[in-house]
């Protein structure tokens, strides 16, 4: 029998080398944390937003307010001094979510753009949202209203993150 042919140890180290190199350079292309991470983020925020809302609602309901076209949001709380509730949820104002969402006030974290009357689109800090190259990688909260013909469309919170 003729002697064993096999790869010498040299060969094994450069091919794991090698392996090494590309699984570094290829595997970022392949999984996008960054992007994982809005989206989750983003989640929460609208999560936050819900139930921020349900309470307010809540106690307003308790102080009889809940049907009251726009009203101090002092009206349920001393605390809540500034900002204003719409038929007994959050206005979509910049003052009265950061009243009444923790971590809204966060300027490092967190964006709050108003986008028309009764809209707030609130994204991470790092990811613009309006202007040239933005992407959909925000929630919107909106809250109740009436349009022309008595149309009433209540408060919402939507999840954008096509472009995240």
């Amino acid at each position: 029998m003729k002697g064993n042919q096999g790869f010498t140890l040299i060969e094994l180290v450069v091919v794991i080398i090698v392996l090494g190199i590309l699984a570094v350079t290829a595997a970022p292309k392949f999984i996008n944390l960054q992007s994982d991470a809005y989206e989750s983020t983003l989640q929460g925020m609208s999560g936050a937003l819900l139930s921020a809302n349900n309470l307010v609602y809540s106690k307003a309901a308790i102080n009889g307010v809940e049907n009251v076209e726009s009203i101090d949001a002092s009206s349920i709380g001393d605390e809540y001094v500034g900002g204003t509730l719409v038929y007994g949820k959050m206005q979509a104002d910049e003052t009265t979510l950061t009243l009444f969402v923790e971590g809204l006030d966060d300027t490092e974290a967190w964006t709050l753009e108003p986008n028309g009357t009764v809209n707030m689109r609130i994204h991470p800090a790092g990811h613009a949202t309006i202007g040239a190259g933005a992407g959909n990688c925000f929630v919107q909260y909106s809250h109740q209203w009436t349009d022309v013909l008595g149309n009433v469309y209540p408060a919402k919170t939507t999840l954008y993150t096509d472009d995240c």
